[in-house]
């Protein structure tokens, strides 16, 4: 995972399609849009981030599944029953607040594991 010079924005990870993962600057709405590609979709990881992805990505058609964020998005939410699709940013979330903040550990946790990589190679003609 790859970091970027700390700033005043929360910090977020972008995972991308191809299995890049860095950690960027949350700047709004506009990084959000540029992250993935369009329209953002939130997708709720317990209560703690969120996960944003291209609203209309599965619409499209061919844009590569991401089969880590599809990964931590089960983690979350079990009943998932289409994979993530294309890039994706995640952002931690402040209950207390209801604002962005930057993401928890376990969230960094779960997009670095190791079985990650058992994952990607069992679903990687998904």
């Amino acid at each position: 995972m790859t970091t970027t010079p700390s700033s005043s924005f929360p910090r977020a990870i972008k995972i991308a399609a191809n299995g890049n993962i860095e950690v960027v600057a949350n700047t709004g709405l506009a990084c959000l849009q540029e992250a993935v590609g369009g329209y953002i979709e939130a997708v709720h990881l317990g209560s703690v981030a969120v996960m944003y992805v291209n609203e209309e990505g599965l619409l499209i058609g061919d844009i590569a599944p991401n089969l880590i964020a599809t990964k931590v998005a089960l983690r979350y939410n079990p009943g998932l029953c289409h994979p993530i699709v294309g890039d994706v940013i995640i952002c931690g979330f402040d209950p207390s607040t209801g604002e962005e903040c930057d993401f928890p550990d376990e969230i960094g946790e779960a997009v670095t594991m190791e079985e990650n990589d058992r994952f990607i190679a069992y679903w990687s003609d998904w």
